[in-house]
């Protein structure tokens, strides 16, 4: 993973170096890029999570349950900040903590005949996967992911106030995690603890493709930013790239065939409903 994790973010870089030579721009101010830095960092921090929570648990489950706390604390900064609180807003964040609280449950017992060795040939036949709950530590790392997250929605958000570009933040972003990764992977090589570090030729165009996707979506969200110019347009931005979950719960269910009790079926939908109503809440807030 550490390999595959420096691949990633190597490659992110010199993507984002790449689209900032093209573009020409001028180098922003000081703070600007020292925003766009931290949000690297955290953002780095909030996917490491996920990746370790969705190794704990379901996919299904964790998240839907990280874009909640990813959506709910920039809208939340915002009424804080001043903002002013709409019922709709309010009624997104009750609906968000009972999604969580439900999707929380843990399971029942699994179902005769599908444990020991036995379940072990049926998943292995390609059968539907049982939920599984992330445990306290995994919980742990979803709180931790979600507001690895929305820290970042909201560093690139201050980068963009201090004057910000959107090409200098990404590559400041990428720079910023990739350094973060480097310094990691040296840590742990001068303690003997790192993994060999190699990438294994079938796992290359998978870091390749997953490169282009974090860049991609980082990209995307900086433009997003750029181009907002009303008051509350952040979290509004915010909740729909929160709507990743919809893309994930498919992928999870199509290629690793896991299945959601209805319960939790119910608890993925009230937490994508409760995106929504926080995004349509701070719109008109």
């Amino acid at each position: 993973m550490l390999a595959s994790l420096l691949t990633i973010q190597a490659l992110g870089l010199l993507l984002a170096l790449g689209l900032l030579l093209v573009s020409r721009e001028a180098m922003p101010a000081g703070p600007a890029l020292a925003w766009a830095a931290l949000g690297g960092v955290t953002g780095l921090v909030g996917l490491l999570c996920l990746y370790q929570a969705m190794a704990r648990g379901t996919m299904g489950i964790v998240a839907p349950a990280t874009a909640v706390i990813a959506a709910a604390v920039p809208a939340a900064v915002g009424i804080l900040g001043g903002d002013r609180v709409d019922a709709m807003l309010l009624a997104g964040m009750g609906l968000a903590l009972v999604a969580v609280v439900l999707i929380s449950r843990p399971d029942g017992k699994p179902p005769a005949g599908r444990s020991g060795e036995g379940a072990m040939t049926v998943e292995a036949a390609g059968a539907i996967a049982e939920p599984t709950s992330p445990g306290r530590g995994g919980w742990l790392l979803i709180v931790l992911s979600g507001l690895g997250f929305a820290s970042f929605y909201l560093c690139l958000d201050q980068a963009q106030r201090a004057g910000g570009s959107a090409w200098w933040d990404l590559s400041m972003v990428r720079l910023a995690a990739l350094t973060v990764a480097v310094t990691a992977a040296t840590v742990l090589l001068v303690t003997r603890r790192a993994p060999p570090l190699r990438v294994p030729r079938a796992v290359l165009p998978l870091a390749v493709l997953a490169a282009v996707g974090d860049t991609g979506g980082n990209l995307f969200y900086v433009l997003a930013r750029s181009v907002a110019d009303a008051a509350g347009t952040l979290a509004v931005t915010v909740v729909v790239v929160s709507l990743y979950p919809v893309s994930t719960v498919l992928l999870a269910r199509i290629v690793l065939h896991e299945r959601l009790s209805r319960l939790r079926l119910v608890a993925v939908g009230l937490a994508l409903v409760a995106v929504a109503l926080i995004g349509l809440g701070a719109a008109q807030a």
